[in-house]
């Protein structure tokens, strides 16, 4: 019986939920006479990739051409590459990949192991983008193209003195 009233609790609220998103929304639209919002497909905002890399060896120049093949304008594309104090010769692969790139790849290097995160937090607070948002490359090694080349990206929570994604302390 109460599994019976919760399938309709929760179809009804399906019901709902879809008339007020899809169906209400759009009459709404209409009645007031409002066009909807349009697409700007002409603006092209700034983007940084920051490529962390620790060990990586020859396989970051496959990585990193591949980057650089992105079809994006390239003063509106800023790649920073991120070395964690690799022990092998990963820095001078990514370093001779930047010499080649006329300047639209830039290679650090940390003095000591910070880890993953504090490495990426460092390249973005040294990129040239003034709105931070985040968002990841699925795969190792390519880079996406097309509409699927979108993933989830949110807003940072960057204040100034703080790090990107650190926790607080708990005390």
């Amino acid at each position: 019986m109460l599994n019976n009233a919760l399938a309709i609790l929760l179809q009804a609220l399906g019901a709902v939920l879809f008339f007020n998103r899809f169906i209400a929304g759009v009459a709404l639209r209409f009645l007031k006479k409002q066009a909807f919002d349009e697409a700007d497909y002409g603006y092209q905002p700034t983007v940084t990739v920051v490529v962390p890399m620790y060990n990586e060896g020859a396989e970051i120049r496959r990585t990193l051409g591949s980057l650089l093949e992105l079809a994006y304008p390239t003063d509106k594309l800023d790649i920073v590459v991120i070395d964690d104090c690799s022990s092998d010769d990963s820095f001078a692969h990514a370093s001779a990949v930047a010499a080649t790139s006329g300047g639209r790849l830039r290679v650090l290097r940390n003095k000591h192991n910070l880890g993953k995160r504090r490495s990426i937090n460092r390249a973005v607070l040294a990129s040239r983008s003034r709105d931070h948002r985040l968002g990841r490359l699925r795969r190792r090694g390519r880079a996406r193209r097309g509409p699927r080349a979108r993933g989830p990206v949110r807003p940072a929570r960057h204040r100034r003195g703080r790090r990107l994604g650190r926790r607080p302390q708990q005390g």
